[in-house]
């Protein structure tokens, strides 16, 4: 089928070689015929052409290009029907990087990180005003590449799973009830259980995609040792998404900004209420803090800390019981002034989503409490902590 396609013109330009084939599509190289602007190609596979909801997905990936105008989505240029039927479309051709590949090579610099997590909450702000939901968030379709006046420059690519967002009353859906549609590692825990997504469960993706930019590894892999750790079945990955609190990006990477830490963080929240609001929060919270003078801190009032909002994993009933007057004190003391930077550094995230930022406030409480138990001679069992 490429033999057919290449060298033929399509609309206003001429289909050269082909780069790139997928499971739906094949994508071919081409230019303009008067200026030699360079494009894609994006035709759907011949073997598809009689799937009617293949086609009618295709069909919404175009009509996504046509309703969202940003320059950090590639902009479409042309569309149509080959003569057997097939939709293909064809956008602008950007020549660099995915941000998987660069990936590879190590975590990115954290001013790149910054840029990457500015430029791709434009472009998700951009789709979900358009009405759509891109759910395919991922280092894959992430185009890098530089301006001709050196500036990194960043792409949400490949619209071919993007639904509309639930909001838009009366459009067709595609997908059926229940179906989990993404890629897994990459998925909100609303989409591993099939549930109707909205503009958060991109930010989740966007957050998985930050900290893998971060860290160089991904939040959500099975752990080693694992019994299916090599082969890791889908379910293993799906459930460890909605069960997993991985260690902070900070924890893996100390030159990671406490308040970028703490975005990511946010992002990766396992309840929609409890990520940023919209796209348009996350640019506004990049854009603030990147401009803040080194060393500045935004002040906020800080919340009561409760021990019974500490969450069960941090602080256990055992661990409390018969706790002496000065373990108490010295427990109160390093939880509360941990409490007071920690929240400096998490914003408004909820107490009940930040427990894996509080692990190393436990531990420092632990020897504290150690100590304070001898001062007072109260023996206390291993089994107590």
């Amino acid at each position: 089928m490429s033999d057919s396609i290449e060298g033929r013109v399509l609309g206003r330009f001429v289909c050269g070689e082909p780069i790139a084939e997928g499971g739906m599509a094949e994508v071919f190289a081409a230019t303009h015929v008067s200026s030699d602007q360079p494009a894609v190609v994006k035709v759907l596979s011949a073997p598809l052409a009689k799937d009617v909801t293949l086609v009618a997905r295709f069909e919404r990936e175009i009509e996504a290009l046509v309703g969202v105008r940003s320059s950090h989505v590639p902009q479409l240029f042309d569309s149509g029907r080959l003569e057997d039927g097939r939709p293909y479309l064809t956008i602008e051709r950007c020549h660099g990087d995915t941000l998987a590949a660069r990936i590879l090579r190590g975590p990115l610099p954290i001013a790149d990180v910054i840029e990457v997590a500015a430029q791709l909450a434009r472009a998700l702000e951009a789709i979900h005003g358009a009405g759509f939901v891109h759910r395919d968030v991922k280092p894959d379709n992430v185009l890098l590449h530089e301006d001709s006046d050196g500036r990194l420059r960043v792409q949400l690519i490949d619209f071919g799973i993007c639904a509309f967002l639930p909001t838009a009353m009366g459009r067709p859906t595609l997908s059926d009830p229940g179906s989990k549609i993404g890629t897994p590692g990459y998925m909100s825990p609303e989409q591993t259980l099939g549930i109707a997504v909205a503009e958060k469960s991109d930010l989740f993706s966007l957050g998985v995609t930050l900290y893998e930019a971060l860290t160089g590894v991904m939040p959500f892999d099975v752990e080693v040792g694992a019994d299916d750790a090599l082969e890791p079945s889908l379910e293993a990955i799906l459930a460890r998404t909605r069960t997993h609190e991985p260690p902070p990006a900070r924890a893996l990477r100390d030159d990671c900004p406490m308040w970028l830490d703490a975005l990511v963080g946010r992002l990766l929240s396992k309840l929609g209420k409890h990520r940023p609001a919209s796209a348009s929060e996350v640019c506004a919270t990049v854009e603030t803090e990147r401009l803040a003078p080194p060393g500045s801190v935004q002040t906020r009032s800080l919340p009561r800390l409760r021990l019974e909002d500490l969450p069960a994993p941090l602080v256990g009933e055992a661990w409390w019981s018969g706790v002496p007057w000065a373990k108490g004190a010295a427990l109160a003391a390093v939880i509360g002034l941990a409490g007071a930077a920690g929240y400096v550094a998490l914003g408004d995230r909820p107490l009940d989503s930040a427990a894996r930022y509080l692990e190393p406030v436990r531990a420092a409480a632990l020897s504290v409490g150690d100590a304070a138990t001898e001062l007072t001679a109260t023996p206390t069992s291993p089994a107590a902590r």
